[in-house]
């Protein structure tokens, strides 16, 4: 049985069967009577709980909602400062969606995640064979098997491989996680490991570099966030066995489920780590230059309420915004400065089970997201309208990237391929 809300429910997000609920009274209130019937007969919605419900439910919860951020807006100053242009500018119809290049079983096992090389000659994958693999990009989709063929084990992990990310001031030095809790720092030219910090009591499930190339970050499902820096330059206290240390840990409520650094674009001394942390209704920030810690609210009301949880999060190219992927079929744009919610983006098909992945395109324009349908969806920041879908995949999809320098979007899961979208020239 459906149970009632009052009127508090805009401020969390409601179950399926409550929406089919609202929606039924809106089509019997418009007299939409063949959409209702059809609603009716594919969901549990029925005639006796659509009549109990008090007059003009969807439209009093659209009000509300509508009204509040309204006046969070003119509450909030910043906010129309970020809207002009980044919120304001409509796309300009150029980002990647044409299928280019099918890398098929680069691994013999599930693939888990890709990144592009920063020269753009190659894409680097990790799977639970617990190999990392270097593919090379062929000049000819055509001979995207030759290049399969080609691939080299450029590292072997401690177990399934889950995160991967390359330092972008130092395109050799490869960051990895995996699901037995440990992590690595490699160098792809010698395959050496350069460091590896102490392991986390369970899976590794997000890795991170810094813009500088200074920093990164593990998070794990032991519940912590671990920030590393750099060790000191020559000349000052140096520790030659230990080229990173650990400068701050966060402690989650529960499982830490991402993390990711403030885009190049912020000034050094502004610059952040954030950390996502399953049922927890908040995102973690912590400055780099000072290691403060502070919090946003995921909450457009600002209470500590749990309705969904945070599992991907990312910072815009030009480090205003702050991206977060939920388990409830849900991106959320919120403000780095003030906290304040911007957009949400719904299209995706996502529940408690998913573990969904998201990127920005570079122009800060459209974001991509996982499906648990198989599918890419593209989203326009400006209106929140889905521009792209890409359903090419056969499998869950767990990981994608996208290349500035090639403009081209790399995406992987359990079909055991790499797929290189492009723009439509």
């Amino acid at each position: 049985m459906v149970q009632f809300i009052d009127k508090s429910v805009s401020a969390v997000s409601m179950d399926q069967a409550e929406i089919d609920l609202f929606v039924g009274q809106y089509l019997k209130e418009r007299g939409y009577d063949v959409a209702l019937l059809a609603l009716t007969d594919s969901s549990s919605v029925t005639d006796a709980a659509v009549a109990a419900l008090p007059a003009g439910r969807l439209r009093e919860i659209l009000d509300e909602n509508y009204e509040r951020k309204q006046a969070a807006t003119a509450a909030d100053p910043a906010v129309k400062e970020l809207q002009l242009p980044e919120l304001e500018r409509a796309g300009d119809g150029h980002f990647a969606r044409d299928l280019w290049c099918d890398l098929e079983q680069v691994h013999a096992t599930n693939a888990l995640t890709t990144r592009i090389h920063p020269d753009g000659k190659a894409v680097l994958s990790g799977a639970a064979d617990k190999q990392i693999k270097l593919t090379a990009i062929p000049d000819d989709p055509d001979d995207a098997s030759v290049a399969v063929s080609g691939s080299e084990v450029v590292q072997t992990c401690s177990g399934p491989v889950l995160c991967i990310d390359i330092n972008p001031m130092n395109t050799d030095l490869v960051l990895a996680g995996d699901m037995a809790g440990g992590a690595v720092v490699f160098s792809l030219s010698s395959r050496k490991v350069v460091f590896s910090p102490e392991r986390h009591r369970k899976y590794v499930v997000r890795v991170a570099w810094s813009s500088c190339g200074k920093f990164f970050a593990t998070a794990s499902y032991d519940n912590e966030a671990r920030l590393y820096a750099a060790r000191p330059e020559a000349g000052e206290e140096a520790d030659a066995e230990a080229p990173y240390r650990l400068v701050h840990t966060v402690q989650g409520t529960g499982q830490v489920t991402s993390v990711a650094f403030t885009p190049s674009t912020v000034a050094p001394e502004d610059a952040e780590l954030a950390v996502t942390v399953r049922d927890d209704h908040r995102v973690h920030l912590v400055s780099l230059s000072t290691l403060e810690p502070r919090t946003i609210n995921l909450n457009a009301n600002g209470d500590s309420w749990v309705s969904f949880t945070a599992m991907d999060v990312s910072f815009s190219p030009h480090g205003a915004f702050v991206l977060v992927s939920t388990d409830k079929e849900r991106l959320i744009l919120l403000s780095r400065q003030s906290g304040v919610q911007l957009r949400n983006f719904y299209g995706a098909s996502n529940d408690e089970y998913s573990n969904p992945r998201h990127c920005w395109h570079p122009s800060g324009q459209y974001i991509y997201a996982t499906s648990q349908l198989h599918e890419v969806l593209v989203w326009e920041v400006h209106s929140a309208k889905v521009v792209g879908k890409m359903s090419d995949h056969t499998a869950p999809i767990k990981d994608i990237y996208y290349d500035k320098g090639r403009k081209m979007l790399a995406s992987t899961g359990f079909d055991k391929t790499v797929k290189l979208w492009r723009e439509i020239l």
